[in-house]
């Protein structure tokens, strides 16, 4: 057995013992929008990267709830029950991704918030697919908002994602349809304006023809070399985490 066939066995042994999501070998719980389908070798590659993120997914620990999930969990219990949805989503444990899908699964009913939480310490892909998916397709992405709400607005997911890591929440989001091409995948398909805030500073963002930029004066943005506007998003996404490290 080669050293790829090794390392399947082992990932699927821990896939069976639910240590790691079955990322790439299950398309309904992939984020990759650009890649549809992996490579054997990819697919394995992928599944290493993700394994820290999804092993801190399975570790409960009592956290506070994001903001926006203690907001969206307010707008939509009733006054009454909206204490006991957060004292019963704090005590489980559940944050980030997970309890957005809970709060937006549950559309309300305390019935069903507990039953998403039992789901969540069953499987908690269950989860994710009762939040994010329309059967088998995916129309939503919760991983660091609940603005990210429809395919039109896949295309800052991954934006979102790295400002996140720097404590700027996605609070504003404008997308509309692309005019360049090509349009090969759900994210290429849309641009447009979002809006980062973290205490009293604030960072917009914008897709405009396939083209990145920040929304702030060039000589602010020269030493992080931003004052010109990428073609290529992943290394707009770096020079922005170092940008966004000094706010």
């Amino acid at each position: 057995m080669g050293s790829i066939g090794r390392t399947q066995s082992a990932l699927r042994k821990r896939l069976r013992d639910n240590t790691l999501a079955p990322l790439g070998f299950k398309r309904a719980y992939t984020a990759d929008y650009r890649r549809p389908h992996l490579q054997r070798g990819a697919c394995v590659a992928r599944m290493l990267e993700a394994e820290i993120t999804i092993q801190g997914e399975i570790g409960i620990q009592a956290m506070a709830l994001e903001p926006d999930i203690v907001d969206r969990v307010r707008a939509d219990f009733r006054p009454a029950e909206t204490p006991i949805a957060l004292d019963e989503l704090t005590a489980s444990g559940r944050t980030g991704r997970i309890a957005r899908c809970i709060v937006l699964a549950a559309r309300g009913s305390l019935q069903r918030l507990r039953e998403l939480i039992g789901m969540a310490d069953r499987d908690y892909r269950d989860v994710i697919v009762a939040g994010e998916y329309d059967a088998m397709y995916r129309v939503r992405d919760l991983r660091v908002s609940f603005l990210i709400a429809s395919p039109d607005d896949f295309w800052i997911a991954e934006t979102a994602v790295t400002a996140d890591k720097r404590g700027f929440r996605l609070t504003a989001l404008d997308s509309r349809p692309a005019t360049v091409g090509p349009f090969d995948y759900t994210c290429d398909r849309s641009e447009g304006r979002a809006t980062f805030s973290k205490d009293t500073s604030a960072v917009t963002i914008q897709k405009h023809n396939r083209r990145w930029s920040i929304c702030a004066t060039r000589n602010d943005l020269r030493p992080f070399g931003l004052d010109a506007a990428f073609d290529d998003e992943v290394r707009f996404r770096i020079q922005l985490d170092y940008y966004l490290s000094t706010k």
